[in-house]
């Protein structure tokens, strides 16, 4: 006979083990799942968990708590039913400082509607970190997501100027963008009166600008600059001939020799659309080719031939971009200083009496000296290229012997 037959299940009556359950808040089952749990019974997994003691004089942060995840929460935290009283709980633990009532003091609190329970000046704490830059700010629940309510004496000073605080802080950053722009536009506006001076003249634009200003002046002085860099690039091209429409005034448009400056503004951007274009036609394809040839480049795999000119003209822009905005800025100055150079002589001051004009000549000039000096430099360099040899050794040994030789007596 073996040891199983002596071992007998005890029966345990239905009606104990529900008083047992009432009375230790266990679920009641009945007979037939008491036997299937029987059956289905496995040996429990012993978990051994080693605890640091929290307590709440450590500092309770934001970043403190929202590093602990919401898996954390649920197992760190015991899951309470809803509907046993706060006070009734054993073994409350804090969900913010971990703390439990053995090793804690203070008010208990359960401000959401799921079963985290926590220290009431924890909680305090925690909103307080959280409304540190929104005063205003609704605070949550991390698990449930339900607003935590506060009975707190506001007064309504108290919430004014709060309100007022919240809006001051947000509107900063635009305020800061506003004065930035602020300071740009004076700076253009600088930029375009001093020009005005330099092109004009002295007493031509202390008159123009000791005017009562009109909305032309306004529009006018700070779109110098920003007109000056597009004028050396084609991006603003089919806008460039209608600038100087916040230029002119209709009594200036009369025919005159030498003509208004207004008159001689509304001119240009066709002058340069010409010159351009003439340039292009006579110079675009060889200058475009030297190009290729000082700025060598690889197509990479799968790449086109035809996008290899293209790519050449785009880093050449990069590069250049620098160059043409302080070129496009110090323009005005340039040719107000060869300008007044030119009045020196009695003969052009006959022909050209005006300083205005005196410095747009010199301006026309400069660009198409510049235009040459490049395509001349583009040429030099090109036919440095192409003459451009590998020597064999033998050819410069001697040079690096003397070289070496050299060296050695000074170190010696």
């Amino acid at each position: 006979m073996s040891l199983e037959n002596f071992i007998q299940p005890i029966p345990i009556p239905t009606s104990s083990y529900a008083t047992l359950a009432s009375e230790e808040h266990l679920p009641v089952v009945s007979s037939e799942s008491s036997h299937s749990a029987q059956r289905d019974i496995s040996p429990p997994q012993t978990e051994i968990s080693v605890q640091t003691p929290h307590t709440r004089s450590q500092a309770i942060t934001v970043q403190a708590v929202a590093s602990t995840s919401t898996l954390s929460i649920n197992e760190e935290t015991p899951q309470l039913d809803r509907r046993i009283p706060l006070d009734q709980i054993q073994d409350k633990r804090c969900w913010i400082c971990f703390g439990e009532d053995n090793d804690s003091e203070g008010a208990w609190v359960r401000p959401c509607r799921c079963t985290l329970i926590c220290h009431e000046e924890c909680l305090l704490h925690w909103i307080a970190e959280s409304q540190r830059s929104t005063p205003l700010k609704r605070v949550r629940c991390p698990q449930c997501k339900t607003t935590y309510h506060l009975s707190e004496s506001t007064a309504p000073i108290l919430y004014i100027l709060s309100f007022l605080d919240s809006k001051i802080q947000a509107s900063i950053p635009y305020i800061g963008i506003f004065g930035a722009s602020f300071c740009v536009a004076m700076g253009t506006v600088d930029y375009g009166a001093f020009a005005l001076l330099s092109m004009v003249g002295v007493e031509e634009g202390e008159r123009l600008l000791q005017e009562p200003w009109s909305w032309r002046m306004f529009f006018s002085l700070p779109l110098i600059p920003i007109l000056l860099i597009f004028s050396r690039t084609r991006i603003a091209d089919p806008l460039m001939p209608l600038a100087p429409l916040l230029f002119i005034r209709s009594d200036s448009l009369t025919l005159t020799m030498p003509p208004h400056p207004t008159v001689t503004l509304s001119i240009l951007p066709w002058i340069r659309m010409m010159y351009n274009g003439l340039y292009t036609r006579l110079f675009g394809r060889i200058e475009a080719s030297w190009r290729r040839e000082i700025e060598p480049y690889v197509p990479e795999e799968g790449d086109g031939t035809n996008d290899r000119g293209q790519d050449v003209f785009d880093r050449l822009e990069r590069r250049n971009f620098g160059r043409t905005i302080v070129g496009a800025l110090t323009m005005p100055f340039i040719s107000a200083l060869f300008g007044s150079l030119l009045g020196k002589s009695s003969f052009i001051r006959s022909k050209i009496p005006d300083h205005f004009h005196r410095s747009i000549l010199c301006g026309c000039l400069i660009v198409i000296l510049k235009d040459a000096v490049d395509l001349t430099f583009k040429y030099q360099k090109v036919k440095q290229r192409r003459s451009r040899q590998v020597q064999n050794y033998e050819e410069f040994a001697h040079e690096e012997r003397a070289r070496r030789s050299h060296n050695q007596r000074r170190r010696a």
